[in-house]
C-alpha cells in the first residue's frame, strides 16, 4: 500500500476496533484481579444423590439431581501472585 490516503483510510477503519480491543483487555485484566481475590470453591462431598428416574413426568423428562457440600477456601500464597 503505497498511497498515503489509502493507508490513512485503512488506519481510520481499524482504529475503532483497536480502541474496543484495548477496552476489552482492560476489562479482562480487572476480571482477573477480581477472580484472584475471591476464595476458591472446593466441592467437598456429595450429600445426597438419589437414583436417576427415567420419564419421571408425562412429558418424558428425566429426574436427576444431587446435593453437594461446598467448602470455600481462601487463596494461599502459592496460588496468588
Amino acid at each position: 500500500m503505497e498511497d498515503p490516503k489509502e493507508a490513512q483510510a485503512e488506519r481510520d477503519d481499524v482504529q475503532p476496533q483497536l480502541v474496543r480491543a484495548e477496552r476489552v483487555i482492560q476489562q479482562l485484566e480487572q476480571f482477573l484481579v477480581d477472580v484472584k481475590r475471591v476464595p476458591r470453591i472446593v466441592l467437598s462431598a456429595i450429600v445426597l444423590s438419589p437414583p436417576l428416574i427415567l420419564s419421571a413426568r408425562d412429558d418424558g423428562f428425566t429426574q436427576d439431581f444431587a446435593v453437594i457440600a461446598i467448602k470455600l477456601t481462601p487463596p494461599t500464597s502459592s496460588t496468588t501472585p
